[in-house]
């Protein structure tokens, strides 16, 4: 190109040019050619969209839009069909002072043999770098509109605003709404550079750079500006493409390898002509091949084509790393791209069969192999779980390649360690192996998996474990040991599961079930399965926003099957015993109160898309599971959930039991929740906490064990929430209710010679006693004297611990225990004999008193272990009337004591209240003689 003087040859910049438009031409007329013709008129007007202002043309969005398009002149077919299309328009060519577009672009598979009529079209709309931020506003909008014209034709269209100036200095916006431009600035320019197809304004810049001067890229464009050869008008320059840097492939590889998870065909062999670049000689990019080719006189838009050069370049990889599988795998990921099925007939564009039977031809595939290819949409589960094998062997192979260049690279990599972890989360969600988790083996393989018939074998393994099989058709249990399953699995849901969301199950599917007998039955494994097709269509498990897999995945759906092969009335129908009790509680059934929630199995989506199984049995698997659901969502608001019971007669009535139970915990503990749950079953009390390891669940053996739990001391407040039928008959739903946060609650209930007294202090945790042939009032006036007392010690301690006391009497009613406030006077104690205690801790560890009888004072030192004793004495002989009434505390000082295990000073209310309770016990059951 340039002569021996180093001057530049005008002729044969002009001859390149032809060329490189004569393979645009024909790559546009192989793209219009591929539209139906009511979508052609899409590519017929696209320009003049952009280049004139009509209100009646298609994405017209007001007046203020840039508009105008260098050197376009529309051809009278597009002006006709604008004619045609928008009623009153006329063009009518004009000069322009300024024309505000430099050009239209598409970008991608478009005129190449991969594009198919299920291709997208990336248009770039490249405008001047003056554009305000208003005027690049009204183009986004014209993009906008244009976009949803071209969806009415059935076109999926994405417009991209490109200012040159902006992308040749590398500094532009993401150029996709699936992948980040900056981060593959170099990468994306090789792409544009050998797909891009000019539909109107300027050529590149890079057209008239040799190929050998790509490397001095600046200083040739300047020696043709000089010349007077090109001017600013003739061609829109996007920069140099020379050697791409070492951290663009990680950043290009990571967002490939992200989109191939779900669609493995259309990205794999992008991966490996990435890995191809980054191994390769530097520079030698497919941009840089197609140039020297048109330098070369190579014109044949065939020998050209983006993708045929892309599988030369892998397979030229492939080839001399002696990896002839993973060449065998780009070779039918380019076929499948194509969609040209070559065993059958077919001329709709019989240049991409002839094409694609060429490579065929040299690749050395023969009739039964293409045969074998082209009923991919109706492989069988054998053939896709291969396939997948061979996709996650090449997708795991690039992840870890991308981890240790990101490694080694670290300040040349453009994506950052978010991004890899982003990455290596959805790889986790889709190809992780774990106990429980549904695998999902059809990612865009096959499009049909089903089975005219399936077999289900229940087994016992080592340890008299159970467990499930999986085989196509109809197998019998004594051929079964003769083949391989499918798919083996620890628990029934997990392999139902698999077969739904694989789709290997349809309506029609015949089940062939072996199954132990008094096991699950044909009838309900079909009605698991109608339940899952019903609650979580295959549709529902799309590819995760990547936002998402930013944060901890949480349970998004709950699907509960209860007492799944398992009936809990089997050994009430074979004793036949029949319910002689109207309580139906199916979690307190008969009067045995049997526990009919024999077996829980959950499926749970979360927000990463995974799919998991967990089986619980017993009362203690209720718990775990209850726990769990709260545990799944991360601190959030649980799912709520579906639950289905097959048990004859009583299925309905358990599911909506357990349903209740989990929506019930779940508010209790969740988000702005009580913090606490009591529910009944088994004729035991169950208590769920949530603290911050997560939920904990305890089984109580009754009310008393519960009432012993609800008086631990807490760090924080937390009220009780019970369940609806929880502690029926009982006062402890209405003393439970009044718990508030900094509040003391003293509320009694006298009823057959006996007080029960309960305090629920500040924090929310119970005091409870019962009291034989007590006055009420005066158990309240003591009571009352001695919280009035350490308010005032915990008040010097820490002045923000202050509570206020309230006084209700308990009394039973038709609609259960209610509370009726008591009015006490402060101050009011019926002048008691004031009694104080003040405990502390000794030297050696042990527990010292040092009691004060009014003035009288009384120690461990003097007294020793008569202490109390000597107490009661005193403490009785100060009675004018010789009373033997018990002894009560009325002062009280424990802050001599050392912390609490967590390191809290002992100022909670129920502490007090338990040191008064066991003092209290010991003096009043000390001897009076001596």
């Amino acid at each position: 190109m340039a002569t021996a003087t180093g001057g530049i040859d005008l002729g044969t910049l002009q001859q390149l040019r032809r060329r490189f438009y004569g393979i645009n031409r024909e790559r546009l007329r192989r793209t219009r050619d591929a539209l139906p013709p009511r979508q052609r008129v899409f590519l017929d007007v696209l320009p003049l969209l952009f280049h004139a202002v009509h209100e009646a043309l298609p994405g017209h969005v007001g007046d203020g839009v840039p508009f105008g398009i260098v050197d376009y002149r529309p051809p009278r077919a597009a002006v006709a069909a604008a004619e045609a299309l928008a009623e009153g328009f006329r063009y009518r060519r004009r000069a322009l002072a300024r024309y505000d577009l430099h050009g239209l672009y598409l970008i991608g598979s478009a005129g190449t043999v991969a594009h198919t009529d299920r291709s997208d079209f990336d248009l770039w709309v490249c405008h001047r770098s003056a554009l305000g931020a208003e005027a690049r506003a009204a183009l986004r909008a014209r993009c906008d509109a244009v976009e949803r014209w071209a969806a009415g034709l059935g076109l999926e269209v994405h417009c991209f605003l490109i200012d040159p100036a902006e992308f040749r200095a590398g500094r532009h916006a993401p150029l996709s709404r699936e992948s980040s431009g900056s981060t593959q600035h170099n990468l994306l320019r090789d792409e544009f550079y050998r797909s891009g197809l000019l539909l109107a304004g300027q050529h590149p810049l890079w057209w008239l750079v040799p190929p050998e001067a790509d490397a001095d890229y600046e200083a040739w464009t300047h020696r043709l500006a000089r010349a007077g050869i090109v001017a600013d008008r003739d061609c829109i320059d996007f920069g140099p493409l020379w050697a791409i840097p070492a951290g663009e492939f990680v950043g290009a590889a990571l967002w490939h390898l992200y989109k191939a998870i779900a669609s493995p065909y259309k990205s794999v062999l992008k991966l490996q002509l990435l890995e191809a670049y980054a191994e390769g000689p530097a520079g030698d990019t497919l941009a840089r091949r197609f140039k020297a080719a048109v330098y070369g006189g190579e014109t044949g838009v065939d020998a050209v084509d983006p993708y045929v050069m892309m599988i030369n370049r892998v397979e030229e990889h492939l080839v001399a790393r002696g990896e002839l599988e993973r060449l065998e795998l780009a070779r039918r990921c380019l076929y499948f791209k194509v969609g040209e099925p070559l065993s059958r007939s077919g001329a709709e564009r019989p240049w991409r069969r002839r094409l694609l039977a060429e490579l065929v031809a040299r690749w050395g595939w023969d009739e039964p192999q293409l045969v074998l290819l082209d009923a991919r949409p109706r492989w069988k589960i054998h053939r896709v779980l291969e396939e997948r094998r061979l996709l996650v062997g090449e997708l795991t192979r690039a992840y870890r390649a991308l981890a240790r260049a990101a490694a080694e690279q670290a300040a040349a990599v453009t994506a950052t360690a978010e991004d890899l972890e982003l990455l290596g989360r959805k790889l986790h969600a889709a190809f992780e192996r774990r106990a429980g988790k549904v695998e999902l083996v059809n990612p865009g393989i096959s499009a049909d998996l089903s089975e005219e018939a399936l077999s289900l074998h229940e087994v016992r393994g080592a340890g008299a474990r159970r467990g499930w099989l999986l085989f196509r058709g109809a197998v019998a249990p004594e051929d079964g040991a003769r083949q391989p399953p499918l798919k083996r699995a620890p628990q029934l849901l997990e392999l139902l599961a698999w077969c739904h969301l694989n789709g290997l199950v349809r309506p029609g599917t015949r089940i062939h079930l072996h199954a132990h007998p008094g096991g699950v039955g044909s009838a309900e494994v079909r009605a698991v399965l109608d339940r899952l097709a019903a609650a979580l269509p295959r549709s529902a498990l799309g590819d995760p926003p990547v936002e998402r897999l930013g944060r901890a995945a949480v349970a998004e759906q709950l699907l509960v099957f209860v007492n799944l092969g398992v009936d809990p009335m089997a050994p009430l129908t074979r004793a036949g015993r029949q319910l002689v009790s109207d309580r139906t509680d199916p979690l307190q059934y008969g009067g045995a109160r049997r526990n009919l929630v024999r077996t829980l199995d959950l499926l749970v989506r979360n927000s990463w898309g995974e799919v998991l199984t967990h089986r619980y049995d017993g009362l203690e698997g209720l718990l775990a599971a209850l726990a769990d659901h709260l545990r799944w969502a991360a601190g959030g608001v649980p799912p709520r959930p579906a639950a289905a019971c097959f048990t004859p007669g009583r299925g309905g009535a358990i599911a909506a039991r357990v349903e209740a139970l989990f929506t019930a915990a779940a508010a209790a503990l969740g988000p702005g929740g009580a913090g606490r749950f009591v529910f009944e079953a088994d004729g035991r009390c169950c208590l769920l906490e949530a603290g911050p390891e997560g939920v904990r669940g305890r089984i109580l053996a009754d009310t008393e064990a519960l009432l012993e739990a609800l008086a631990a001391p807490q760090p924080r407040f937390r009220g009780v929430a019970l369940d609806r039928l929880a502690l029926a008959g009982t006062p402890l739903p209405a003393v439970l209710a009044a718990a508030r946060p900094g509040r003391i609650q003293v509320l009694y209930e006298a009823e057959g010679g006996a007080v029960g007294l309960y305090v629920v202090d500040e924090r929310g945790s119970l005091f409870h006693e019962r009291y034989e042939g007590r006055d009420p009032e005066i158990l309240l006036r003591q009571l009352q004297r001695f919280l009035e007392a350490v308010a005032r010690r915990r008040a010097l301690l820490a002045p923000h611990a202050a509570a206020a006391v309230g006084y209700a009497r308990l009394r039973p009613g038709p609609g259960g225990w209610r509370a009726e406030p008591v009015v006490l006077e402060p101050g009011d104690a019926g002048g008691y004999y004031s009694v104080q205690v003040l405990v502390e801790e000794e030297a050696d560890g042990r527990v010292g008193y040092r009691i004060y009888c009014g003035e009288r004072e009384f120690t461990t030192l003097e007294h020793g272990e008569a202490l109390f004793a000597a107490v009661r004495r005193h403490v009785l002989a100060r009675r004018p009337s010789g009373a033997r009434y018990p002894v009560y505390i009325t002062d009280l000082d424990i802050s001599r004591l050392r912390p609490d295990a967590g390191g809290e000073p002992q100022l909670q209310t129920i502490r007090y209240l338990a040191y008064k309770k066991a003092i209290e016990a010991r003096l009043n059951a000390a001897p009076e003689g001596g």
